[in-house]
């Protein structure tokens, strides 16, 4: 591949990229509610951008919500030796 060549993928990757990140950047700053149904930013659902985002948006909500599920199942079982 021609040195041109490469340097004008490289620019047009590095584009895409910028673009991509200033989208990401736009939804963290103009969106109150994470559902994925909101998220119309054009970055394909394995993007880079977002997947660690979308990742502590999972962890966070299991953490909060089943917490009072974790109380069950290390109580119930001291509840029937009782």
């Amino acid at each position: 591949m021609k040195p041109a060549l490469r340097r004008w993928l490289q620019q047009v990757e590095a584009d895409r990229m910028h673009k991509m990140r200033r989208k990401a950047a736009e939804f963290n700053r103009n969106t109150t509610t994470y559902d994925h149904r909101v998220w119309k930013t054009g970055l394909p659902v394995r993007s880079a951008v977002l997947k660690p985002h979308a990742g502590e948006l999972v962890v966070g909500w299991v953490t909060t919500s089943e917490s009072s599920l974790l109380y069950v199942f290390l109580f119930f079982p001291i509840l029937l030796r009782s």
